[in-house]
């Protein structure tokens, strides 16, 4: 990682550099040529601002870890273009648009690691909610709207965000495949436990949707049992990594990021006191 926490959201400090990213010559006009086939493919796309990571800073302030955060505002028009053309895929690598994402790693009240994809997709287990684009420069706005967007079975939003840590600042690999250079990791403990998400997670998915399954991973710091008729089975999380689940990039990346947590660091994401965890 580029820079590790944890660190509770509100000591992440983001600020945002002058002006939007800049691009080589042409690439504008370009973009706008790409825009228009792909739209017209897939009418739902929509453009809007996405925000690159410029830099990074840990910082102790009153003997407390903060973190500083530069962003510069792009487009999903030039992310689509600069990542996802043929002509993009010639560009370097330090001109593209490298958006950063943002990864929640949700923590029932029993303290497993929730995971979840469509039932019977055979698809890669993701985090729920899954990564997304930071398309604000607010790390705990862009929080609350992925909460937001799983509904009231993951419990009080607003308790799960106060609880949110800024887990690490990760950089990806060389290719960037999904267009998002570098990712935000961040903890969120939920006031629900593992059992009464179950039971609620599919309540007020439309018909028109694929009903979810989850799946809770158990780490060391975890020695709750979940019980009840109808619940996914746990996997630990050596399992999960040691490929127990076909994970996504990015949740792989988010618990390999928590499984090299110190057991310190674990505890204050977890909310809990080291001895006791």
């Amino acid at each position: 990682p580029l820079a590790c926490g944890p660190v509770p959201l509100d000591r992440v400090k983001v600020g945002v550099a002058e002006g939007e990213r800049s691009y080589p010559a042409g690439t504008a006009a370009m973009a706008d040529v790409h825009w228009s086939f792909a739209t017209k493919e897939e009418p739902h796309l929509s453009d809007g601002p996405v925000w690159s990571l410029v830099s990074q800073e840990v910082q102790s302030i009153a003997g407390e870890s903060a973190m500083h955060l530069s962003l510069q505002r792009s487009t999903y028009k030039l992310l689509l273009y600069t990542h996802f053309s043929d002509e993009g895929s010639l560009m370097p690598k330090e001109t593209r648009c490298n958006a950063c994402g943002l990864t929640p790693l949700l923590l029932t009240s029993d303290g497993f690691i929730l995971l979840c994809r469509n039932s019977n997709s055979g698809s890669p287990w993701l985090t729920l909610p899954a990564s997304c684009i930071m398309t604000a420069p607010s790390v705990a706005g862009v929080v609350a709207a992925t909460l937001r967007e799983v509904g009231p079975s993951l419990g009080d939003a607003t308790v799960a965000l106060a609880s949110a840590h800024l887990l690490a600042v990760a950089e990806a690999d060389d290719d960037a495949f999904d267009g998002l250079r570098h990712h935000l990791i961040v903890s969120v403990r939920l006031s629900v436990s593992a059992a009464e998400i179950q039971a609620g997670i599919n309540e007020a998915v439309p018909e028109s949707k694929a009903p979810r399954e989850l799946q809770f991973v158990r780490h060391g710091q975890c020695d709750a049992a979940i019980a009840g008729e109808g619940l996914p089975r746990s996997v630990t999380l050596e399992s999960a990594l040691g490929g127990g689940l076909d994970l996504s990039v990015s949740a792989r990346r988010a618990l390999l990021l928590f499984e090299g947590l110190s057991h310190e660091s674990r505890a204050q994401a977890l909310l809990v006191t080291a001895a006791a965890s």
